[in-house]
């Protein structure tokens, strides 16, 4: 990744106000209207997505599979955003963000309902793998227009402020995960955030911020 980062300038001198510039790369991103609605997708993302391993683990269980198997599980699922990884530059510079999101959501919804017709903790690794492989791309699109756009000042502010921002509902999704499995079981629990994602997934299509986005 190479950008500008400007003429050197003098030392700046102590913060005097920390706290409010805690909020300077949160007020800079909400005014990118892409920026914006893309880290507005990943906290939601990452609510759902956060709890299918907790969900997978259960459906694991009740199909008999063994430590082994589930290891496995996670390690296909894993494999692909490695692979992804390794895509990551030629997907970014043929296509545009846009697809390379709804690619990414409904490939998510699709999956996650799909795991109640599985009864394999080897097949529930390989459903996972695909939504997964876009994770990468997805974050070299976030994190590189940030680093095209943001002043030179402000790129530590903005990158941080975007990793809270795109985490910040990250730890609920365990606790009602697990909240949804003791009350309707692990089925019904998958098809919940199914339905949550593919809702993600149709204001990720509709919504004119992400269409107008370059690749």
């Amino acid at each position: 990744m190479r950008t500008p980062l400007g003429p050197d300038r003098p030392a700046a001198a102590p913060a005097s106000r920390p706290v409010a510039q805690v909020f300077d790369g949160i007020r800079w991103l909400l005014r990118d209207p892409f920026l914006r609605t893309i880290l507005f997708l990943f906290m939601w993302f990452g609510l759902a997505l956060g709890s299918i391993g907790l969900v997978l683990l259960v459906l694991a269980r009740d199909t008999g599979a063994g430590p082994g198997e589930i290891g496995l599980m996670y390690a296909i699922t894993g494999a692909g955003s490695v692979l992804g990884a390794f895509a990551t530059r030629r997907l970014t510079r043929r296509a545009p963000p846009y697809v390379l999101v709804l690619l990414f959501a409904w490939l998510a919804a699709g999956a996650t309902c799909s795991l109640v017709l599985l009864d394999s903790a080897i097949a529930f690794g390989f459903v996972g793998a695909v939504p997964f492989f876009f994770v990468p791309p997805l974050n070299a699109v976030l994190f590189g227009r940030i680093a095209e756009r943001a002043p030179d000042e402000l790129q530590g502010r903005a990158t941080s402020a975007a990793i809270q921002l795109a985490s910040l509902l990250a730890p609920v999704g365990p606790v009602a995960a697990g909240a949804l499995i003791g009350a309707v079981g692990p089925e019904h629990t998958a098809l919940a955030y199914g339905a949550l994602i593919g809702v993600i997934a149709l204001f990720a299509t509709l919504t004119p911020a992400l269409r107008a986005e370059p690749a």
